[in-house]
């Protein structure tokens, strides 16, 4: 059985992957709420979801290691 690696971004769902892009990008969390329909909690809770799934220590640093990525 393979295991998956929680320090890769593959590790990420599709929609924490989007919103990690799109707060890379430079959005603030209305404006990623706007672009998706969801809620700025909701983005929040995706971005700390992502950030933790990847080990990173801050956003900036979920942001770098989805950068290597691709």
């Amino acid at each position: 059985m393979a295991t998956i690696e929680l320090t890769q971004p593959d590790a990420l769902s599709e929609i924490e992957r989007e919103v990690l892009s799109l707060y890379a990008r430079g959005l603030s969390r209305a404006e990623i709420a706007q672009h998706t329909g969801l809620s700025a909690n909701t983005i929040g809770h995706y971005l700390t979801t992502a950030k933790d799934k990847l080990h990173a220590r801050s956003l900036a640093h979920a942001v770098f290691i989805l950068s290597r990525s691709n």
